[in-house]
């Protein structure tokens, strides 16, 4: 059986982002540099983040929900082969008519009276 799949759907873009060996605050500080690196497009880009700190567990945790993006995987460093974990953030893609920029707690009814 094959996969279906929808020609018209943009593909996702993945990033890895290796902070292992790294403290705390720089696995998070990694992975604000790779999602301002990387512009959105048209689908959503996926960013694995390897990291041995263990702050940086409830750290991306936090900053996911601070800038509205979506922590879809966070496997603790005892499941991972090296003793890191491995977090994986989903960055949304850019929509044709701007929807869904603001991630949570945004405003945008209020950036587009301003304009």
């Amino acid at each position: 059986m094959s996969e279906r799949t929808d020609p018209s759907a943009p593909a996702s873009r993945e990033v890895l982002v290796d902070a292992r060996g790294l403290r705390c605050p720089l696995p998070v500080l990694r992975l604000a540099q790779a999602i301002a690196a990387h512009s959105p497009g048209p689908g959503p880009i996926l960013i694995r983040l390897l990291a041995t700190d263990p702050a940086a567990a409830t750290d991306v945790a936090a900053f996911c929900r601070m800038r509205g993006l979506t922590l879809l995987e966070s496997r603790p460093a005892a499941d991972e082969v090296g003793g890191h974990a491995a977090y994986l953030v989903v960055m949304p893609g850019q929509e044709g008519d701007g929807a869904g920029q603001g991630g949570a707690g945004s405003d945008n009814a209020a950036d587009n009276r301003s304009r």
